[in-house]
C-alpha cells in the first residue's frame, strides 16, 4: 500500500508501470526514516553500536532494506510481474532487477565499512514468562 501511494504521489505511476528505478527511489525515500546510525570514518564513535550524540546520518539497516525488497518482489509476483528477463515492459519484476540488487549491495557495503552491527531482539524464554507471572 505504501509503495503504491509513493508511486502515485511522487511519480504519477501505478504498480503495473513501475520500473526498477521506481523501486530504488522508494527505498531511498524509506531510508529517510531509518534508525541505524552509520558513522563516518572521522566520527569518534566509528564502529560503536550506540547512536551517541554525533551528527552521522541515520539509514535503514541492511536487513530492513533486504526485507522490503523481498516484500516488493512478492507483491510484483502477485500482480503477475514474475518474469526475470523480458523485452516487454510491464512484465518483469522490477524489485528483482540487477539494478535493485546492486543498490542492496551498496547499502550492505556502506554499513560493513562503517562497522554497523546488526541488533537482534533479546530472546524471551518460557521460563522467563513463568518467572514474571509469579511476581
Amino acid at each position: 500500500m505504501e509503495f503504491s501511494q509513493f508511486l502515485e504521489s511522487t511519480l504519477k505511476r501505478d504498480i503495473c508501470s513501475a520500473i526498477p528505478g521506481d523501486v530504488i527511489d522508494f527505498l531511498i525515500w524509506k531510508d529517510n526514516f531509518g534508525k541505524t546510525v552509520v558513522h563516518i570514518d572521522t566520527c569518534p564513535f566509528f564502529g560503536e553500536k550506540s547512536a551517541s550524540s554525533c551528527v552521522c546520518p541515520k539509514h535503514l539497516a541492511y536487513g530492513s532494506v533486504d526485507s522490503i525488497i523481498g516484500k516488493l518482489t512478492a507483491i510484483f509476483n502477485k500482480y503477475g510481474r514474475s518474469a526475470t528477463d523480458s523485452l516487454f515492459p510491464g512484465v518483469t519484476n522490477p524489485a528483482a532487477s540487477p539494478l535493485v540488487k546492486s543498490y542492496l549491495l551498496a547499502v550492505r557495503e556502506e554499513q560493513l565499512v562503517a562497522r554497523v552491527m546488526q541488533r537482534q531482539a533479546e530472546l524471551f524464554f518460557l521460563q522467563d514468562l513463568v518467572f514474571y507471572l509469579q511476581k
